[in-house]
Order: C-alpha cells, then structure tokens, then sequence
C-alpha cells in the first residue's frame, strides 16, 4: 500500500512509499499512477480522495481595443496575454509594444 500525506485543509503534501509521520491515507498502485503529476487536482475530504471542484471560467463575450485608460494592459500581438489592470497610463507602458482591451 502507498500512503498521500495531507495538510489540515485537504491539500495533498506527498505520494509515495514512505514511513513518515502526519496525516494519510492509504491507496492502491493506480490510484498512485493517477496521482503523479496531478495531485494539484484532488484533495483530502473527511479521509477519502476527491477531485477538487473548480469554477468555471466565463469567456468575455465582447473584446473592445480603447485609446486609453482605465483597461487592462495587454501585448499587442496577443489580446489575452493580460499584463495588469490600470486605471491611469502607467510610466512604464509603451505605444508600440502595449495596448488597452476592455472585456466585456
């Protein structure tokens, strides 16, 4: 048997064979295979293994070039590269390199 050490809050420290002390749980060898890499996507819940839920992201349904502030400072040459949100022209921002979006 394989043990994943978790934190407090459910969130997954360590996979594997070992004998350290802290909170676990006990799992199978595929269940370890599924684990590798991906343990950002599950969690601890009262000592059983589940995928953790996550939000939906929604797309902006309108994407809108302005001449200036306030917006969100992108890349020209990629409108979802996203830099920062601004309400005023920033020192460092550049007319060749940089552009306003609004997302709508």
């Amino acid at each position: 048997m394989f043990k994943i050490y978790y934190t407090h809050d459910g969130k997954i420290t360590m996979v594997g064979a070992s004998d350290e002390p802290g909170e676990h749980i006990t799992c199978d060898l595929d269940t370890l295979k599924k684990l590798q890499d991906n343990t950002h996507l599950y969690e601890v819940k009262n000592k059983k293994l589940c995928k953790k839920q996550f939000e939906s992201s929604k797309p902006p349904k309108k994407i809108q070039l302005v001449d200036d502030a306030p917006g969100w400072i992108c890349h020209n040459d990629n409108f979802f590269e996203v830099i920062e949100h601004a309400l005023q022209k920033p020192i460092w921002f550049d007319d060749v390199t940089h552009t306003w979006v609004r997302y709508d």
